[in-house]
């Protein structure tokens, strides 16, 4: 939205392509819990600015090389994001397991829940989930939550907080083994043990997909690629990638 955004201001004519049918992406899911509400509020700013520049926007198109072929831009920006990471585990793909953001996103699941991964999407969800009522446990491979989040230090106070404060379960040192129908298993410190559930988020982090910004590149179009679909990385460094992506155009 940044760099759309930019490029009309300067002039350029500019047609966004998102495969969601709302825009925001993964910043919409950020902005999901309650507590987040600065991030919020910061999409529905970009929304708005979108649908007041002269930008040509297709929602719920999922764009594939053949498209950017046949539309035939004078540049590309492929800000497609990251895919989330699923432990495949027997039992991953049962009907109570699911993923954060749709989660997030008010997709409705159970009352016991077990969150899998104590990073930050993995505990920001699990907090969401226990204020609205659920019984969440958190299970990590790890000794410790938000061992690898790279964010301030207030926030990572803060998070802390809410956590400790919201009454979940944390499960650290433990690596998940399968999910049955109604619980998981799980090793720690050399003993199977099982934790009763009817729901199953996966939070274990993303993975850049670089394959069409390289179809795009190999395709001979004068291109770049910004934020997650770069690195998994914070809001500040994507909308600033996307912002100097066209100043430098």
């Amino acid at each position: 939205m940044k760099a759309a955004i930019t490029a009309a201001q300067r002039g350029f004519q500019v047609t966004l392509w998102e495969k969601n049918t709302y825009l925001g992406g993964e910043m919409t899911v950020a902005g999901a819990p309650r507590f987040k509400k600065d991030v919020a509020s910061h999409v529905e700013y970009l929304v708005r600015q979108i649908y007041k520049h002269t930008i040509d926007l297709k929602l719920g198109f999922n764009a594939g090389i053949e498209d950017v072929i046949k539309f035939d831009p004078d540049f590309v920006v492929v800000a497609t994001g990251a895919e989330p990471i699923v432990i495949k585990v027997p039992g991953y793909d049962k009907a109570h397991v699911t993923l954060a953001e749709d989660v997030l996103l008010h997709k409705n699941i159970g009352n016991q829940v077990v969150v899998v991964g104590g990073g930050l999407v993995g505990c920001e969800t699990a907090v969401e989930l226990s204020m609205q009522g659920h019984d969440v446990t958190i299970i990590e491979m790890m000794d410790g939550i938000l061992k690898t989040a790279s964010h301030f230090v207030a926030n990572d106070q803060n998070l802390r907080y809410l956590v400790q404060q919201s009454g979940l379960k944390i499960l650290s040192s433990a690596k998940l083994t399968e999910i049955m129908d109604d619980a998981i298993l799980y090793e720690k410190d050399g003993q199977l043990q099982k934790v009763s559930c009817d729901s199953v988020v996966f939070a274990v982090g993303f993975r850049s997909n670089q394959d069409l910004y390289n179809q795009i590149k190999n395709a001979g179009f004068e291109s770049v690629v910004i934020g997650d679909n770069v690195q998994p990385g914070k809001i500040l460094d994507a909308i600033h990638q996307g912002y100097h992506s066209i100043r430098v155009l």
